[in-house]
This record gives C-alpha cells, sequence and structure tokens, in this order.
C-alpha cells in the first residue's frame, strides 16, 4: 500500500481516538473544519478510474476549510482540497475555494474570488463525504469532468426572493474564468479520442442557477446551466490523419470547444426520512479539431452532443444507518445512444445501477460500502483497458471518512 494511504489510515485512527467529541475547531474566531477519507475499489472486469481489476486503494480524499463571520453579513472562507483516484490528483493540493461573501439582504448577496459552480443539486458539496450517502454520485458528476465543473475565479449575485403564496426562489448568477490542469480527467476522457491534450486555454465562463420551493413541504424544482469557451493544444495519440498531417516533436492539433453549454434540470422530494431524486444534463456545443502544420490546415469539425440522468432514492432507517440506490445512464453521443457508428455498440452507453449503505460510528466518523453494475463502455478509459472493455461489469467499494 502507498505511504500517503498508511499515513491517511493513522490519522483518522489517531484523530478518532484522541478526539471524541470535535465539530469543527476555531483560532481567534475562525472557525476550521477539515475531512480526510481513504477508500477501496475492485472490479471483477474493466479497470474504472483506476486498476480496479487488481483491487486498488488509490483512492482518497482529505480537504480543511477555513471561515470568519467578521459581521453578521459578511464573511470569508477557503478550503484546500486533495485527492487520488487513479492517475487523477494524485494528492496534489489545490485551492478548492476562497471567497468573500457580503449578504446586502435575504434576496440579494454578493460573492467575489474563487467560487463553487452552482452545477446541479449537489455540485457545491460533491466533496464533502459526510454530507452525502453515495461514495459516487451518478455519472452527472461523474468525476472526469470534476476539474471543469468545480469551481471558477468571478463575481456572483444570489438571493432567496420569498413570493407571498408560491413559495420561494433560491438564485446565483456567476461570470469570470477558470484554469483547467492538462493532467485533469477531462484529459484523460478526450485520450479516449486518440488526443491527449498538453495545454488548456478558458476564456470567459458564465454559469447560473435557480432553484424553485413550492409551498409543498420537501419539494425543490429548478435548473443550472454552464457557458464556456475552451481552447487547447493537443497531440496525437491515435486520431486518424493523412500521413501528409503527421507531425512530431510538438503539438499537432489546435483543439477548441466553443459555446459549450452544460443544462440541468432537477427535481428533489423529501419526505422525512425518504429523500427522492431525478436529474437530466445535456453537453451542447461544437468541438474544433484543426492541424497546425501543414498549410492549409486539416479542419475537423465535431458536434457535442452528450446527456445523462438519474434517478436516485436514499433513506435513513436509523442514526446509525442509511440506504441507498440510483439508476443512471449516460450517453457520449445522443445521436447514437446505440453506438451504431462505434466498432462495439456498447461504446455508446453507459448504464450503472449502484446500491449504498452508509453507517454512521458518531458524528465525526462514517462507513461507506457500494455496488456498481454496470452496462456500457463509453466511461472505460481505453488506457486504463489496453486489451479492450467489457460490455458488462460490477464494482464494489469501500469508504471511511472521519470530518471534524
Amino acid at each position: 500500500m502507498p505511504r500517503i494511504q498508511i499515513v491517511y489510515i493513522y490519522v483518522m485512527i489517531l484523530l478518532q481516538i484522541v478526539i471524541s467529541d470535535v465539530s469543527a475547531y476555531s483560532f481567534e474566531d475562525i472557525q476550521i473544519h477539515g475531512f480526510v477519507s481513504q477508500g477501496f475499489m475492485i472490479s471483477d472486469r474493466n479497470n474504472y478510474l483506476a486498476n480496479t481489476e487488481e483491487g486498488t486503494f488509490e483512492f482518497n480524499e482529505a480537504g480543511i476549510n477555513f471561515s470568519k463571520n467578521f459581521t453578521e453579513n459578511f464573511h470569508m472562507g477557503c478550503q484546500f482540497f486533495a485527492r487520488d483516484i487513479g492517475d487523477v490528483g494524485n494528492d496534489e493540493i489545490e485551492l478548492d475555494f476562497a471567497l468573500a461573501d457580503f449578504r446586502l439582504k435575504d434576496s440579494l448577496g454578493f460573492r467575489i474570488g474563487k467560487i463553487k459552480i452552482p452545477h446541479g443539486l449537489y455540485n457545491d458539496i460533491r466533496d464533502v463525504d459526510m454530507l452525502r450517502t453515495f461514495i459516487f454520485l451518478p455519472p452527472v458528476y461523474y468525476d472526469i469532468s470534476r476539474s471543469t465543473i468545480n469551481a471558477m475565479n468571478g463575481i456572483g449575485l444570489y438571493g432567496n426572493y420569498q413570493f407571498s403564496t408560491m413559495g420561494n426562489i433560491e438564485y446565483q448568477i456567476i461570470g469570470g474564468s477558470k484554469s483547467i490542469d492538462p493532467e485533469s480527467g477531462w484529459s484523460r476522457y478526450m485520450e479516449r479520442r486518440g488526443i491527449d491534450i498538453t495545454q488548456f486555454d478558458i476564456g470567459y465562463i458564465g454559469c447560473g442557477s435557480m432553484i424553485w420551493n413550492p409551498p409543498v413541504n420537501g419539494l425543490r424544482l429548478g435548473m443550472t446551466g454552464i457557458r464556456l469557451d475552451m481552447a487547447a493544444d493537443a497531440e496525437i495519440e491515435f486520431f486518424p490523419l493523412p500521413p501528409a498531417y503527421a507531425v512530431s516533436g510538438g503539438p499537432d492539433l489546435k483543439y477548441e470547444l466553443n459555446d459549450l453549454m452544460i443544462k440541468v434540470n432537477f427535481i428533489e422530494y423529501t419526505l422525512n426520512d425518504l429523500i427522492l431524486a431525478f436529474e437530466y444534463m445535456t453537453f451542447r456545443g461544437d468541438l474544433s479539431l484543426a492541424t497546425l502544420s501543414p498549410n492549409p490546415p486539416l479542419v475537423f469539425k465535431i458536434p457535442v452532443r452528450t446527456d445523462t440522468y438519474y434517478l436516485s432514492m436514499t433513506y435513513r432507517l436509523s442514526d446509525i444507518l442509511e440506504v441507498g440506490g440510483y439508476y443512471a445512464v449516460f450517453w457520449p453521443d445522443s445521436d447514437d445512444k446505440h453506438g451504431k457508428t462505434l466498432a462495439y455498440d456498447y461504446l455508446g452507453w453507459h448504464k450503472e445501477t449502484a446500491f449504498c449503505l452508509r453507517f454512521d460510528i458518531n458524528d465525526a466518523l462514517a462507513f461507506k460500502t457500494e455496488m456498481h453494475l454496470i452496462d456500457g463502455g463509453s466511461l472505460m478509459m481505453p488506457q486504463d483497458n489496453p486489451e479492450g472493455v467489457d460490455q458488462r461489469c460490477a464494482l464494489f467499494l469501500l469508504k471511511l471518512t472521519f470530518s471534524f
């Protein structure tokens, strides 16, 4: 087992022994929270996100956040985060968010800094394991795109507008920019098309959300949207090009993803200890690949038409036990949902059924176990499966999280 995983496990055990009742630390009115988790993944066929066929402990997360209330309406906060999941993350510490927040009134507030992007129901809590039932959230939040939809640098407006008889609306509007690590999961996803991205350039990004809480207890309906343009230098791995356009010793292609729009429509209903949720996400944009030499360049136009949805249910059985499950579907090309244009049709979809058990050992320690039954290969990376991808596989996960 790698040394970093051993350290994580020892830290969690030590903290649990030394600190029996911890909700947060504070230092000169600065609130300090944190979490650390260690997981294990194993699959019967196909490597999924890591070398799971042999079983792997390359699955851990850690974060620490600081916040301070200067007045009733003004506070600042930040979080540092690190994770390792296969070849992604490798425990490099990153600034997850850092912002100043001023709330003028309930219906109008301002944020500036690195702000969490509103994406569906759960993007803002996806990194805090204690706040969710599942180990892996459904493909609407699939991990290959975390670097794209996690947070952005900019300024935002938010608020909650109360109607007289129609409930209330929560809204957010953010504009700014962001950066993406060329070693991120998005790059790994593009490798399945035979393209190795070496440098990202993100221009303006805008996003917003609107959630309606009608006068029905427990019901929430809403939508979120993200709009961005992306450019990158890329090298060819096995993308088909005529011999005259083969290039070596530098970038081969200019990668441009224009007018990318990511939309999510969702509904959530809470009835006592039962939570039902449904989300439908679409990616729409225009991908352009242009050779850098010779002149004139050879240009490929590839429309981006990706859809995914899920339906989930969680139920709190007792103070210590919670169960959950979801069914999710992902289509990389919604115009070819049956994979008719692919070498193997099952590369045209990813259908996933998940079952989860969560045990809250105490307020600070949680243990989860989860089973995934997967049909399809569209999210199986060929670089992780050089001998090919099987249509069906099972994935089993364990995860222990300490939070304070």
